[in-house]
């Protein structure tokens, strides 16, 4: 469950909720762990594609990089147990990787 791999990624990199003005894309980015580095992780669950969604997500977190407003960004995904699928897409990490956003698979 989503929630459960939020509260985990806050444990794991000691961060908590953190919700970032944006103006190029939406109006805010919700980091659901904000570590004291200032650093953004954000928990995905399952495998992801290029979304409107999603997209709209990378392309905040871009904008925030670019203006300093973060040191970093990690996207961390976890295994669903009922589908077992995990990570991004292969076009959806290469659209991270062109950003500078870290992706991190926790098996």
């Amino acid at each position: 469950e989503h929630r459960h791999a939020v509260k985990y990624l806050q444990q794991l990199v000691g961060g908590t909720f953190k919700q970032i003005h944006t103006e190029e894309v939406g109006q805010r980015r919700d980091v659901e762990a904000y570590d004291r580095h200032g650093v953004a992780h954000h928990a995905y669950l399952g495998e992801k594609t290029t979304t409107k969604d999603i997209r709209d997500q990378f392309l905040k977190d871009e904008e925030l990089l670019r203006k300093g407003l973060v040191k970093g960004v990690v996207w961390h995904f976890f295994r669903r147990a009922d589908t077992g699928a995990i990570g991004p897409s292969d076009k959806l990490r290469k659209e991270l990787e062109k950003r500078g956003i870290v992706i991190v698979i926790h098996e």
